[in-house]
């Protein structure tokens, strides 16, 4: 008894999703917005997101003023300035 080749499984998907915190006071930068701040002749915030290649979904937890991408989701932290556990719970 002779069979064909297995039934193909489910396609292959990005294995995992990226949240980006990309807010806070910048009061060790001298108040500079953090993602606006340029290294390498890009911006932070542009160093991060190309570290999340490969993701399925993308959110930046940012204020409205920081330019996000386009097919980048944003999401704001409540409350505004409210740390990294407020912009964790606003990236989920």
């Amino acid at each position: 008894m002779t069979s064909g080749p297995a039934p193909a499984g489910p396609a292959a998907g990005p294995a995992f999703d990226a949240v980006v915190l990309a807010g806070g006071t910048g009061r060790r930068l001298g108040g500079a917005a953090k993602p606006e701040v340029t290294l390498h002749g890009r911006r932070l915030l542009d160093h991060a997101l190309g570290a999340t290649a490969g993701a399925g979904r993308v959110v930046v937890v940012a204020p409205p003023a920081v330019d996000v991408p386009a097919g980048v989701v944003r999401a704001l932290e409540d409350p505004p300035h409210g740390g990294p556990v407020a912009g964790v719970a606003a990236g989920l």
